[in-house]
């Protein structure tokens, strides 16, 4: 009995919540949503953001010719990219 009593105690004690918080991980569903910032982009950096947009495209598409070959996608190379490392979708417009 006493080797039954003990194997419960230490079993209870393994039991106990370690949340982080009282009220757990996750947030409740009733929660509000933190507020966000809702300034709109400049004219600078709406440009700096298209800017590194179209240069991260050009880098992976240089990249995909460059791993895959022209050979496997034709003259037009993958997707959208053609064989000089240029894209052939649509020019970017605003909105």
């Amino acid at each position: 009995m006493a080797i039954c009593l003990a194997a419960g105690v230490l079993a209870s004690g393994c039991s106990s919540s370690s949340s982080p918080s009282p009220a757990g991980p996750f947030p409740s569903v009733l929660a509000s949503p933190v507020a966000r910032d809702t300034t709109p982009l400049s004219p600078d950096e709406v440009k700096q953001a298209m800017d590194n947009l179209i240069s991260e495209r050009n880098h992976l598409c240089a990249e995909a010719i460059a791993t895959s070959g022209t050979k496997a996608y034709g003259a037009s190379g993958p997707g959208n990219c053609s064989a000089d490392g240029t894209t052939t979708g649509a020019a970017a417009t605003k909105p």
